[in-house]
């Protein structure tokens, strides 16, 4: 994945330094004050496919949100649709001739019609990574599957046939990410791993190389007068691709972290923005106005303060960008942004200070991952972890979460095979936290916090200190030696406790939490990670994915 910054690229992210530790003095009196927002995020969890409705209006999917939004293109969000219409993850959208909505749903490899009365219904299924759709102007539909599957596919609306496969494998592990229907009846994509953007014959197969020399290609749209458009993504801009002449003219700049673009009838360019959840009208010289204004986080994750050059700086794992903030102020510090399929941050869930950087888990990538923030580069990776859901320093090497076996496993950084496992028997293991010698660990589904090593080693039985909280999620260490647990009790009604490592012992310091925002189908049980970590002065951090913020409660 390949790695950016954005318009507040920081300048001292040279002189960051890794692992701003808790004073651990005992303070039988600690707790802390109501939880107030420090940071708001984005109204839309990730934009992705956009879609000019048969009004005029915009329509964005969102996966992570489970819904399409649909904006007014003047400003403003006039409704959502999710489950209540059969939608499940919706990555991309197109609209038919009789003005029926087309989703592919990423995950669960499904695909969603949704009738111009609001009704829905799933009329196939290819496969996970199910990804771009576009439908003719004589009502075939076609999709493809991209990152977690191949191929190229048309669908029969009408439920009657199977989906039938046009091309098995475009090679490389990836078929074509977004993609429309050219004037000569043909589909027109990119190759996301190539880079290149192809003509396929929808009735043959045939696969012809149209275009060549991109960055990342994302996504390829025909303009009001018939001219190949491609928004790359690597290069943060959309072409006018002249295809008997191969001649290119610049439409927009500056747009990293773009997934998709449509034109209206007047020629007017808007493109989504995974990464902020806003959808922009945009011009040569980048984003000329956004449609929807709040965007920012849209699935904020793990958090840690770190050492920076100024002092503290905040640490969030939003998914393809690593955010920093000011701990004080919530002032943005920095992003660092990754582009799916290329070498970078992509997918990062959680995050967590480690000797030599900082670990991110990645479950959609299947990685764990060492990033020195100093230098901007990837240290140590590993692919052998079975949808982890966690990761944190432990005994010279990392402890992770797996939600694929249900272990809690520990892998040596000095050596690429070297792993032992610390725990099994879990249902959804989610957070993790150590003091250096104990590791604690925690399971979403049972409830449970339980001691399962000490000084490096696994116990024989683990230690469960208490099975009484609801959806635990992320951990970490009080000031006072208290292990504080973010729950997630109900959406909107999530809280803080804190559990006494001796005893089991446990008191809630805070409530009413906005998160607990359920995932899409096919995603993690808990949805985003809600991550919580306190900083020296013992100010705590907790990340909410349903207003994608980040509350802080003050020592008092």
């Amino acid at each position: 994945m390949q790695l950016h910054q954005n318009s507040v690229r920081m300048a001292a992210a040279a002189a960051l330094l890794v692992g701003c530790a808790v004073d651990s003095a005992s303070d039988a009196q600690w707790s802390v004050g109501a939880p107030e927002p420090l940071v708001r995020g984005a109204s839309i969890y990730g934009a992705h496919g956009v879609a000019l409705t048969p009004s005029g209006d915009l329509a964005v999917a969102s996966v992570a949100g489970a819904e399409v939004v649909v904006l007014d293109p003047d400003g403003g969000i006039l409704k959502r649709i999710g489950a209540e219409a059969s939608l499940q993850g919706p990555d991309d959208i197109a609209f038919g001739p009789d003005g029926a909505l087309y989703a592919t749903n990423f995950l669960t490899g499904t695909i969603t019609r949704v009738s111009a009365d609001g009704s829905g219904a799933i009329v196939g299924e290819v496969g996970p990574g199910v990804n771009p759709v576009t439908v003719s102007d004589d009502g075939r539909v076609f999709v493809a599957r991209c990152f977690l599957g191949d191929g190229l596919y048309e669908i029969d609306p009408s439920c009657e046939a199977a989906p039938r496969t046009i091309v098995e494998s475009f090679g490389g592990g990836c078929g074509l990410n977004g993609f429309d229907i050219g004037a000569d009846g043909a589909l027109y994509g990119p190759r996301f791993v190539t880079p290149e953007v192809v003509r396929v014959d929808v009735d043959t197969g045939a696969v012809q190389v149209v275009a060549d020399g991109f960055s990342v290609p994302n996504g390829v749209k025909f303009d009001p007068e018939g001219a190949m458009t491609v928004l790359d993504t690597g290069a943060g801009t959309i072409t006018r691709v002249e295809l008997s002449t191969g001649e290119r003219t610049l439409l927009a700049t500056n747009l990293f972290g773009f997934d998709s673009h449509a034109f209206d009838a007047d020629g007017s360019i808007y493109a989504t923005s995974i990464t902020e959840g806003q959808v922009f009208e945009v011009g040569i010289d980048g984003p000329i106005r956004a449609i929807n204004a709040d965007g920012g986080m849209t699935q904020p994750g793990g958090v840690v303060v770190i050492d920076g050059d100024g002092g503290p700086m905040l640490v969030v794992a939003d998914w393809d960008v690593v955010r920093l903030f000011d701990p004080q102020t919530g002032d943005a510090r920095g992003a660092y942004h990754s582009v799916i399929g290329r070498p970078g941050l992509s997918g990062s869930t959680t995050v967590a200070s480690a000797p030599g950087g900082l670990v991110f888990t990645s479950y959609l990538e299947n990685a764990v991952k060492l990033w020195d923030p100093r230098t901007q580069e990837l240290r140590m990776e590993r692919y052998d972890v079975a949808v982890p859901t966690n990761a944190i320093a432990y005994n010279g090497g990392v402890a992770v979460a797996e939600l694929g076996t249900g272990e809690i496993t520990w892998l040596d950084w000095a050596d690429a095979e070297g792993r032992r496992t610390l725990a099994t028997g879990l249902q959804v293991p989610t957070g993790l936290v150590s003091d250096g010698e104990r590791l604690w660990a925690s399971d979403w589904a049972l409830g449970t916090l339980m001691l399962i090593a000490d000084h490096g080693g696994a116990l024989t039985e683990p230690r469960v200190l208490t099975a009484d909280l609801v959806h635990p999620e992320g951990l970490a260490l009080a000031p006072d030696g208290r292990i504080l647990v973010v729950e997630a009790v109900a959406p909107s009604a999530g809280q803080l406790r804190a559990v006494d490592p001796t005893d089991g012992s446990t008191e809630v310091l805070a409530e009413e939490l906005q998160l607990g925002r359920e995932g899409p189908a096919g995603a993690a049980p808990y949805g985003a990670f809600n991550g919580v970590t306190v900083g020296s002065d013992g100010s705590v951090y907790i990340t909410g994915d349903i207003d994608n913020a980040v509350y802080r409660l003050v020592p008092r």
